[in-house]
This record gives structure tokens, sequence and C-alpha cells, in this order.
């Protein structure tokens, strides 16, 4: 089978989860603060789905010795009384190969390996792959120096570690520093061209299916490792897993700054002196009452990332999590009205926390005192106000969405699908604005066109957007309403008077959207963003 060829994602936005992106981004912009910030500085491409992988790339295995990286702090010799009993940790490393981060990650790793060369670790890459297609955040030049990276690894085996070490340390291409390693780079070239796609291919998807989308990400035992990497950060935490310490761990401090002291219900504070060994100490933080209030079933738990993050700041955060239908949730229900779920509120007596004003930003008011998330600091999935309609199914897409063919042949080619599902538009800004770019106006006037082909020529929809789905965002699109036998004077007959209709649209839209490319809401209340079209697929399967 012919290699998928690797390709720039550059364009229309295509298939993405935004909302999750734009209310994680948000809350780390709220909590500026290295209690809330996990590993070192990362990069993000579009965003992905948080699930097990489906397929994954074969493991790098143990270690083996390599040179010395320049790292924060100089690698430490492997001690004559290391044990092997925590040999079982196993590091997962995902970056991209031309992210200085994800580089300086890997100088992180390295430097830890080599003080415990017993380790096994591993390098994966991040990207997406979409059929035959393959995309990363900085496009071919980058995929092709991941390519070589795993043409290494194939081809010289028992040099790969060597070649990471010194990857993470020097500052030459990838090309260069193979010609000092002595290695056969024609050779590479060639394997990174005719099988490097597919080999790329299957990191991608591992990366996507995890929902790995920064640069670096780091898994420890199969589950991210939330805790900051540098300034051998590593090597500390791997000296506190094991039982009998090697003799350097005594030379890392117990701490690198108050990041790094954190304890139940306690602040931590890393007290430095000079000529000793920095150690944590803590006091208790003000204690105080932290209720959610989610839905009783959703396809996800954005929740559960907003509660950790404010654990981090607030830990004397009593917080309990109630259902919807639940007495307690009926009561918090009757009490706030929220119109969106998951609901925080917060005890105003949070006030008294030690780290509230770094919080504070992300918090506005409650009628009768305390306070909630402001809107999107936690990702919205279900809205109890709005008039539940059983049985309603309603996919909304961008209409100039790259993937937009892909999420309208789902639709017409499933029979027993298209019965019922409905199809709408999204639009991305109130179309009474008076600074509306070009784009929005297209997809503007686009979105009504569907709007009003599905009120006033139902029969005849999805055979327009089966037309649509094959020219989309075409200047010709008057030749999609001949196709579907849409009289086109009748259509804009209804385009000059139904505007009021796009605005009553958008009205109820807005409740809902998040800036998703595409999202599905079920019975008119429960949301779920899809990461891609198996995703989507999936989800639509088990309705």
């Amino acid at each position: 089978m012919e290699s998928p060829k690797l390709q720039n994602s550059k364009g229309a936005r295509g298939f993405r989860l935004a909302g999750a992106v734009v209310a994680a981004s948000l809350l780390a912009a709220a909590f500026v603060s290295s209690y809330a910030v996990s590993a070192v500085a990362a990069e993000q491409p579009k965003a992905a789905p948080a699930k097990v992988p489906a397929e994954a790339a074969p493991t790098v295995g143990a270690a083996t010795p390599a040179p010395a990286p320049t790292a924060q702090k100089p690698a430490p010799a492997p001690a004559t009384n290391q044990v092997p009993d925590s040999t079982s940790r196993v590091y997962d490393l995902y970056i991209m190969s031309l992210c200085p981060y994800g580089v300086r990650a890997l100088g992180d790793m390295a430097e830890l390996i080599r003080a415990f060369p017993q380790r096994e670790w591993n390098v994966w890459f991040i990207g997406r792959a979409e059929g035959d297609k393959l995309s990363s955040l900085r496009g071919e030049p980058e995929m092709f120096d991941e390519a070589l990276w795993l043409a290494v690894k194939a081809l010289y085996p028992y040099r790969y570690h060597e070649f990471l070490f010194l990857r993470a340390s020097s500052k030459a291409s990838t090309e260069e520093l193979l010609n000092e390693m002595g290695l056969n780079v024609g050779k590479l070239r060639k394997w990174a061209e005719d099988v490097g796609p597919s080999e790329l291919r299957q990191h991608y998807i591992r990366s996507t299916e995890l929902g790995v989308n920064a640069s670096p990400t780091l898994y420890l035992n199969n589950k991210v490792y939330n805790k900051r990497m540098g300034g051998g950060r590593l090597i500390r935490d791997e000296c506190d897993a094991v039982s009998v310490k090697p003799d350097f761990c005594g030379d890392y401090p117990e701490c690198f700054d108050d990041g790094d002291c954190r304890a139940v219900g306690k602040i931590g504070r890393c007290a430095k002196a000079a000529g000793t060994r920095a150690v944590c100490e803590f006091a208790d933080d003000a204690a105080f009452d932290m209720k959610v209030l989610i839905a009783d079933s959703t396809f996800d738990n954005p929740e559960k990332q907003v509660v950790d993050a404010l654990l981090e700041m607030l830990p004397g955060a009593r917080v309990s999590v109630t259902r919807l239908s639940s007495e307690e949730g009926k009561r918090a229900m009757a009490k706030h009205s929220p119109a969106a779920l998951p609901f925080f509120y917060i005890d105003k007596s949070v006030e008294k926390a030690a780290r509230f004003s770094d919080v504070s930003k992300a918090l506005e008011g409650l009628k009768g005192g305390g306070y909630g998330l402001k809107k999107g600091m936690v990702k919205e999935n279900y809205f109890p106000l709005r008039t539940e309609r059983p049985g309603s199914i309603e996919i909304y897409a961008d209409p100039l969405m790259s993937d937009i063919g892909k999420v309208i042949n789902l639709l017409i080619s499933n029979p027993d699908l298209a019965k019922r599902v409905a199809l709408r538009p999204i639009i991305t800004k109130d179309p009474r604005s008076a600074d509306l770019s070009v784009q929005e106006r297209l997809r503007n006037e686009e979105a009504l066109r569907w709007i009003l082909i599905a009120d006033d020529f139902s029969k005849k929809y999805h055979a327009y957007l089966e037309n649509y789905g094959e020219n989309v965002a075409s200047s010709y699109w008057f030749r999609g309403l001949k196709k579907a036998g849409i009289n086109t004077n009748k259509l804009l007959k209804r385009v000059d008077a139904g505007q009021s209709k796009l605005v009553a649209y958008w009205e109820d839209f807005a409740q809902v959207t998040a800036g998703e490319s595409v999202m599905v809401l079920i019975d008119n209340r429960l949301k779920f963003t899809p990461s891609g079209e198996a995703d989507l697929v999936r989800v639509l399967g088990g309705l």
C-alpha cells in the first residue's frame, strides 16, 4: 500500500475540539501561577479527543548509556547502590521535534535516564492523521525531521538513544547531527521519504487518540505527569519513588520553588537557606466549601480538570460533586438556576484563602453571596433551562470548514441516520455586528440558505447539502439549488425577507456554542463536541 504523503495543515479550519481548548486555555490564563502549570511551557496545535489509542507504534525500550547532555544541572553518574525497585516506571514523552520546549524536555528526560539507566522511556510525536494526510504544527519540515528520528530508530536501533541524548543538547540540525555521528544520511533520508510517513502516522494516531496536543506532554506509567519537569525535578521525583535511595539523591533539593510543595489542605513553601538543602514547609489554608452541579449523564467530565486546577491553588477547598437529579441537585438548581452545567458554587469564605487574589480573576459574584466561575472557565456540556425535546439529535457544523463534506456525507450516506439527525449551520458572530469580516458574511449567507431550505424546501434539503458538500463555499452556489430542484427566485425572495430568522437563530445558538467547528446537541440540552469524523460516528452510532 502506498505510504501517505506528508502535508502541511493550512487553510480553513477543520474538525476540532475547540470548546475544550477555549475552556482550558482561559482557565490557564486566569490561574497565572506555577501551581496550575503542568510540566514546562508548551505549544499546542488543534485539539484532539481524550481516549485510549486504537493504534500505537512499538515501544522504544530501555535506555542505553549515552553522552551527557547540556542541562540546567549536571546529570549524576549512576550510583553504585542504585536498586531496581522502581524499574517498572515507564516514561512516555510526547513532543514536536522542532518545538524548543519539547527538545528542552528531551534534555530533562536524558538527564533522568543517565541517573536511572534501567528505566524504560519512549519518545512519541504529536500531529494529526486524517486518511492519507498527515499534518503538524510546523508543517512539512517538522514532519520530515520527525521521520528522520524514526529512521535512526529503525536503521540504527543501538544508536537511537545516543542520537536522542545528542539531539537534546545540540543546536545543529538533525542532518548535521547525523553526519557528526557518522551515520549514512542518504540511507536515512530514503527511509524517511519511503517508510517515514507510515511510521509517523502511528505516532500521530497515538497522540491524537490520547488527547495529547501540547509539546511537551509526559506520561508516567500511562498517566499524565502533571508536575513540572525542568531543573532536575524528574530525578528528584525518581529518588522519592525508590525505597533505597542512590547516594546522589541527597544532592537534590526537596523543592525548587513553592510549586513543588504540595499536601492536601496545606499551603506549601519552599524554604531555602544558604548552604542548606531546600525543604518544603507547610501551613493550613482556609477551609471553604466548593460545590459542583453536573448533569446526570454526559459524554465527558470537564469539571474534573477545573476542580484539579482549583485545588492546586486553593488546597483548603472541600469539594462535593452533585448530580442534577439528586435532591441536593434539585435544591441547587432552584437556588441558582444556572443556564449551563457544570456549575460551580464557591463559598464566600474562599476570600480568606492565601491565594484567593490569584484565582479571583476567574470568579464572579453570585446572587445571594458566594462565587461562581466566569463563562468560559469550564467547558459547558448541558443546558438545563433550554426546552427539552426528547429524541432530538442535531449536528451543528461550520459551512466553511474544510471537512464539511465529511459531515454531510456521514449523514446523507446513512438513510436511517438522515431520518433521525438534523444538520444545522454554525455561525460565529452576531449577524447584526457592524464589523463582520468577509468570511463571516459568507458563512452567514450560506447558513441562512441552509435554514431557509430546511424550513421551506425540507424535502430538497439533503439534495442541496449533498451538492454543497461537493462544492464547498462555491461562488456558483445557485447551481446547487438547480440540481436540488429548488427555484432560485423563490429562495432569493425568502432570503431578502428572512434576515430576522438568522438573528433569531444566532440568539438561540449563542447559548450553546463555544467556538467549535462541529458539535452535537441531544434533546436540545446535552452537548457533545467530537474530535473528528470517527468520534462523531462512534457517538451517533450509540444513540
